[in-house]
C-alpha cells in the first residue's frame, strides 16, 4: 500500500467491552507506522469521559498519559482523530431558539473538551452521535429534523474550533436507513462539505466496498470507511485474521478491530497488505 498523507488510513479504537493500556496504544502506533498507515482514530465506548459522562472532565493523569501518547503518534507521522460522543443526553433545544436564558451550556462543555484535546496533542476531533436511541422526536419535538440538528452541531462545534472535523452520524449504515428515512438527506442539507463522515457502506459488517458508491448519491461530504469487518464485541466468539477482499482501491478507510492487542498487530500486519 502507497502511502498517501491525503489518504486516511489506520487504526479505529472503537469498539465495546474493551479499553486499551497507554502501552498497547503505543504498540499500535509502531505497528501503523511500520504498516505504512497513518492515523489513529481514539474513540473507546468504554471510556467513560468519552461518551457515558462525556461532560466529566479528564483526570490529570489521563491528561498527561494522552500528551505522551500524542508526542509518540507525531514522532511516528501519526495523525490522532480524537473522538467525543455526547448524543445519548446532549440538549439539542440549546442550538434552538437562543436567548438569554438558553446559555448553550452543553455546546460549552463539547466545545471545552474538544479543545482540551487538541491542546493536549490531537491532530483532530471527530464529532460522534452514533449507537444512539431512536428517540429525537420524544425528546425535541418535530420542529427541526434529527439529521438537521445534528448537522448544526456539527457545523458549530466545527467553526468554533476553526477547524474542520470529522462526523459519526447516527445513521453509519445503509443498513440503518430504515429507522429515519430522511436523516441522511437533512444532514446532507446542512452540513458543512468541509467536514468528513464515517460510514459502514452497506451493512454494519460489511463484507465488500467492491462498486459501491450508493451513499455519494445521498451525502456529498468525503467518506472515510469504517471497517467493522474485523470486529468481534458484538459476537466474542467470531474470530477472523485472514485478508479482506475488496477494499484495495478505497482511499480513506480506517479498521476497528478486536481491542485484544497481539490480535490487534496481526490485524494490522495483513490489513496493511490487502488494501
Amino acid at each position: 500500500m502507497k502511502n498517501n498523507q491525503n489518504n486516511i488510513i489506520g487504526y479505529i479504537e472503537g469498539y465495546y467491552g474493551r479499553l486499551l493500556s497507554w502501552k498497547n496504544r503505543k504498540l499500535i502506533i509502531k505497528s501503523l507506522k511500520k504498516n505504512n498507515m497513518n492515523t489513529y482514530f481514539y474513540a473507546p465506548k468504554e471510556d467513560v469521559c468519552h461518551r457515558l459522562y462525556w461532560r466529566k472532565k479528564y483526570s490529570k493523569k489521563w491528561r498527561l498519559n494522552f500528551q505522551d501518547f500524542t508526542q509518540l503518534s507525531k514522532k511516528n507521522d501519526i495523525n490522532v482523530i480524537a473522538g467525543v460522543a455526547p448524543g445519548l443526553d446532549f440538549n439539542f433545544k440549546e442550538l434552538h431558539n437562543v436567548s438569554k436564558n438558553n446559555e448553550n451550556l452543553d455546546f460549552k462543555l463539547l466545545f471545552k473538551k474538544a479543545k482540551q484535546l487538541l491542546e493536549d496533542g490531537a491532530t483532530s476531533i471527530a464529532l460522534m452521535l452514533d449507537d444512539i436511541p431512536n428517540d429525537f422526536k420524544n425528546k425535541f419535538g418535530v420542529d427541526v429534523s434529527e439529521g438537521t440538528y445534528h448537522g448544526i452541531l456539527a457545523n458549530k462545534l466545527s467553526n468554533e474550533l476553526r477547524q474542520n472535523i470529522f462526523f459519526v452520524p447516527r445513521i453509519y449504515a445503509d443498513e440503518l436507513i430504515k429507522d429515519d428515512p430522511i436523516y441522511l438527506k437533512d444532514l446532507s442539507n446542512i452540513l458543512s462539505p468541509k467536514i468528513k463522515i464515517f460510514y459502514c457502506g452497506k451493512s454494519v459488517v460489511a463484507r465488500t466496498y467492491k462498486n459501491y458508491n450508493k451513499i455519494k448519491k445521498i451525502l456529498s461530504n468525503d467518506i472515510i470507511i469504517w471497517d467493522n469487518f474485523y470486529a468481534n464485541d458484538y459476537c466474542p466468539r467470531r474470530f477472523f485474521v485472514g485478508q479482506t477482499l475488496g477494499r484495495e482501491n478505497l482511499k480513506n478507510i480506517m479498521v476497528n478491530p478486536t481491542g485484544l492487542i497481539k490480535t490487534d498487530l496481526l490485524i494490522l500486519d495483513i490489513f496493511g497488505q490487502s488494501i
